[in-house]
């Protein structure tokens, strides 16, 4: 089923470039992405590239169909130390901190398809405005977890059990994001994209994203689920803003 859907989009965008010699508009456009993760705790957003190709079906003076095939970085991460002021209820000791640093690297092939209104302000501006669909699939990346899990004070009153990972070795741990413990490859989701034309060739414009698809069953955070402090597990979404220029040929 999957499958089927990303092929329906590639066909689509395909499709859409057949008319080039009607009335079709191709660009270049590159920008910056921020991308994020919902329902964990182990990740931020992360600045990233995002470049590609598009075009832009006019089917009359004020609407058209636009589509791109882009190349997007979504890249999270999370450095930092939280304190607990009691965990003798999870382990043996009174008080304890975990200390993170995660990076997960993703690189996607990404097409969207966005139906688009286009108003003139004046002889020289024009705004756009555009909501669609976007299918993207993971083609790269690595993940890096490095968790260190350190307490103090052991409590002869503590209710918990001993747990291994206090005043240890830290956790690390490298895999490829889109390999067999990493990220389902494949994500969907809506796009809504906000641009100014300036002239016949020039433009710079906004977008956002939301993914509908669950791209992996997580701990809401690994470091807490090792120790026993939050077991709790999630089912996140990937979600992005973007800042772009581009050029119409």
């Amino acid at each position: 089923m999957k499958a089927k859907i990303l092929a329906f989009f590639f066909l689509t965008f395909a499709s859409i470039t057949t008319y080039a010699q009607q009335v079709v508009n191709v660009d270049i456009k590159a920008g910056m992405a921020y991308n994020g993760i919902t329902k964990s705790n182990d990740f931020d957003m992360k600045p990233g590239f995002r470049l590609g190709v598009g075009v832009d079906f006019l089917i009359n003076e004020y609407w058209s169909i636009r589509s791109s095939f882009l190349a997007v970085q979504k890249d999270v991460k999370k450095k930092g130390t939280k304190e607990y002021p009691d965990i003798s209820e999870v382990s043996e000791y009174s008080t304890g901190s975990i200390a993170i640093d995660n990076e997960m690297e993703a690189l996607y092939i990404q097409v969207p398809v966005l139906a688009t209104y286009t108003l003139e302000i004046n002889y020289l501006l024009s705004a756009s405005f555009g909501a669609g669909p976007y299918v993207a699939y993971g083609i790269a990346g690595d993940t890096k977890t490095y968790i260190k899990a350190t307490a103090s004070s052991l409590d002869p009153s503590a209710t918990g059990e001993f747990n291994r990972y206090w005043n240890k070795q830290p956790v690390e741990h490298k895999y490829k994001t889109f390999g067999k413990e990493g990220l389902k490859k494949f994500d969907y989701g809506l796009a809504l994209a906000a641009e100014l034309n300036v002239g016949k060739h020039f433009f710079v414009g906004f977008g956002a994203e939301y993914g509908l698809a669950n791209i992996k069953k997580l701990p809401k955070s690994e470091g807490e689920s090792l120790v026993g402090i939050n077991k709790k597990t999630a089912s996140p979404h990937r979600y992005g803003f973007d800042m772009h220029v581009g050029f119409r040929l």
